[in-house]
């Protein structure tokens, strides 16, 4: 199994749009083979999230950012992560430790 764990910060002004989309996004994580589940966690501020996914393998994981299940949200995504006051990172990606 592996994790993955991304952070998102926005003004919070956008946390609506955020939950918008995380909540859109969740039926097509969910139906991705080899997903096992994800935990959303907001600042108590608004100002951003940090996601945590676990996946069975990391190519379970590519394979999903890759699918065509995203073609109509992909958009929406990218516009919202393209932003200049919205910053997305990857924060770790690694497996279990034993």
């Amino acid at each position: 199994m592996i994790t993955v764990i991304t952070r998102t910060y926005f003004p919070p002004e956008l946390l609506d749009s955020m939950e918008s989309l995380t909540d859109r996004s969740i039926p097509i994580f969910e139906k991705q083979k080899g997903f096992i589940n994800m935990k959303v966690m907001r600042a108590m501020d608004g100002s951003g999230t940090l996601t945590v996914f676990q996946w069975n393998t990391l190519a379970d994981h590519e394979d999903c950012m890759n699918s065509e299940d995203w073609a109509e949200l992909n958009p929406e995504w990218n516009a919202f992560l393209g932003r200049e006051d919205v910053n997305f990172e990857f924060v770790f990606t690694g497996n279990d430790w034993k």
